[in-house]
């Protein structure tokens, strides 16, 4: 799920140093915050499931669908370089 928190650059421009660093910590804080908040939810969520009698596939071949998106790879590397795709791939996603 994504985290994003915005700033436009007029709010930006008008913090002085001081008060940006402490929205680029709160920005941080909130991002770690909703994604842990995420990885709960996921988590309680397939509990609950189970729990109700669904019957949950966690345990998948994730090969097919890598090979898969292979190509979008290319594509965002390109145009974006692959630090935040090697950094996901290393995760094990």
């Amino acid at each position: 799920s994504p985290a994003a928190v915005l700033g436009s650059p007029v709010l930006l421009d008008s913090l002085t140093e001081e008060e940006r660093s402490w929205f680029e910590q709160a920005a941080k804080a909130s991002a770690e915050a909703t994604r842990e908040e995420v990885s709960r939810l996921e988590r309680d969520g397939v509990k609950l499931l189970r729990e109700k009698g669904m019957t949950v596939k966690t345990d998948i071949n994730k090969a097919p669908f890598q090979e898969a998106v292979e190509p979008a790879y290319k594509i965002y590397t390109d145009q974006y370089g692959s630090e935040m795709l090697d950094r996901i791939r290393a995760s094990g996603c």
